[in-house]
């Protein structure tokens, strides 16, 4: 089954440009459709992560790689451990299929050395 979520989500970052002195702070908002699976609310739930870190590893991962039969898995670092959400597309709106968490010693060699997460 799955829940259909549409959010208004703001994003927030700094703005420097070699030419400015100062930086300038800028904000956009779009707004997302994103399914959620029950097993997703399930599995947030079991690893006591909230859906804003959920949402983070979705738009600002570390990396994305590619997953069995065509999904897609976000890693987002977090201390010693990686939040790993996996989704894949449907009609062209992503949904977001559970997540996990792993420990970075089990990933380090194979995928996050390749890019200096590590």
């Amino acid at each position: 089954m799955l829940g259909e979520v549409v959010m208004k989500i703001a994003f927030i970052y700094d703005a420097v440009h070699p030419r400015q002195k100062a930086e300038r702070r800028r904000e956009f908002t779009r707004c997302i459709k994103l399914l959620l699976t029950n097993h997703l609310l399930d599995a947030s739930e079991e690893y006591d992560v909230n859906l804003e870190n959920v949402l983070r590893a979705l738009f600002f991962p570390n990396e994305v790689v590619r997953g069995y039969s065509g999904r897609f898995v976000a890693h987002k670092l977090l201390n010693d451990h990686l939040i790993r959400v996996v989704y894949e597309y449907e009609n062209g709106i992503p949904v977001v299929v559970t997540l996990y968490i792993a420990r970075v010693v089990m990933y380090e060699d194979k995928i996050l050395s390749r890019f200096g997460c590590t």
